[in-house]
């Protein structure tokens, strides 16, 4: 646990406001991941918690 806990110190030196994501394929849509969390923080609200048209709003339309 110790070992986990300093990994952790580490990776937050790397991402100044805690927010950490998984690379995603090219058929996934992108999401703006730091307004959906300060949409969620100013609201006192989880990401789970968002209705589908809430979370629409941080989905970023593919060019095409």
């Amino acid at each position: 646990m110790i070992n986990y806990l300093k990994n952790l110190y580490k990776l937050d030196e790397f991402a100044e406001d805690g927010i950490y994501t998984v690379p995603h394929s090219n058929d996934e849509p992108k999401i703006r991941i730091r307004d959906l969390s300060e949409y969620c923080k100013n609201n006192n609200i989880q990401p789970n918690e968002l209705s589908q048209e809430e979370y629409a709003k941080f989905i970023v339309p593919n060019p095409k």
